[in-house]
């Protein structure tokens, strides 16, 4: 079994709640916070919620890659989502063609 030197990894000394509050200034850095997860299997289970708290689809085709791609147990971490509603185009009013 490989066990990491506590000398060399200061971060998996922390107590939980410090780490959360690290987490939580990373919530504005996806990038940052994605590279999280990927450092270890606690961090993963720390940081993804955080990852998943707020939800931004812009477009169709990203509300498709979002529910092929991500899997559905992380649904539970959504506390926000922002579906993008809006066309190219202005919308037509009870069914009538948009106004010349």
């Amino acid at each position: 079994m490989h066990t990491i030197p506590s000398s060399s990894a200061p971060w998996l000394r922390l107590p939980a709640e410090m780490q959360l509050a690290v987490i939580a200034v990373l919530a504005d850095n996806r990038p940052a916070l994605t590279a999280l997860t990927l450092t270890s299997k606690a961090l993963h289970a720390l940081a993804t919620p955080a990852l998943y708290n707020r939800v931004s689809i812009p477009s169709l085709p990203a509300l498709h890659a979002f529910l092929a791609c991500v899997p559905e147990a992380h649904g539970a971490h959504i506390r926000a989502l922002t579906l993008c509603t809006a066309s190219s185009g202005p919308a037509p009013t009870n069914g009538a063609p948009p106004p010349q």
